[in-house]
């Protein structure tokens, strides 16, 4: 077995040759060029990975909590294989480090509390590849935001150009146009 360097797409990237065709690549943030030297099988490439893709997983969470799909997209950026992802984030699963539900409901307190609507929050999951069916109030949402960020929209002391600029501002924020309307007319 040949061990051979590209540096592309990564500079730090290892191709384990074997005949002469690519049989794997390793990332040198998952397995250092150290133990590659010492491997004699792809069995103990695959062992190696699994410890140097634990070791990267703690790494990361120790600097801020990840769903499962964020640290497994993350762990594919360094050609982690499939298998060694899921075990890696079965693992930090049970040990109590990735608690997707609490991790889900933090992220979607967070994006409420900055005025965030219900359409944008499911757009913010869908794009980090989160599937999680989530029942929101955006009326509250709403009310509290336009309360302090636009009292004078509730007063209806401005023009119909800002008053036409707020709502586009509340549309851009993930609002439905039927409760902003709703709002208007029921102040």
């Amino acid at each position: 077995m040949e061990i051979e360097f590209v540096n592309k797409p990564y500079p730090k990237t290892y191709a384990i040759m074997e005949d002469g065709e690519v049989v794997k690549k390793v990332s040198l943030s998952i397995v250092s060029l150290g133990k590659l030297s010492t491997v004699s099988s792809l069995e103990e490439i695959g062992e190696l990975e699994y410890i140097g893709s634990i070791k990267y997983a703690v790494r990361l969470l120790a600097r801020q909590g990840l769903h499962t799909s964020q640290l497994k997209s993350k762990l594919s950026t360094h050609y982690v294989s499939a298998d060694v992802q899921k075990k890696v984030c079965d693992y930090c699963v049970d040990q109590g480090w990735i608690k997707d539900c609490e991790w889900v409901e933090s992220r979607v307190r967070s994006w409420q509390r900055q005025g965030k609507g219900s359409r944008d929050i499911r757009f913010r999951l869908q794009k980090l590849g989160i599937e999680a069916d989530i029942e929101l109030d955006d009326r509250e949402t709403l009310v509290s935001l336009v309360e302090r960020k636009y009292p004078q929209l509730l007063d209806g002391q401005c023009v119909r150009k800002e008053r036409d600029r707020i709502i586009r501002s509340l549309l851009r924020r993930g609002f439905s146009f039927s409760l902003i309307n709703e709002l208007l007319h029921n102040k």
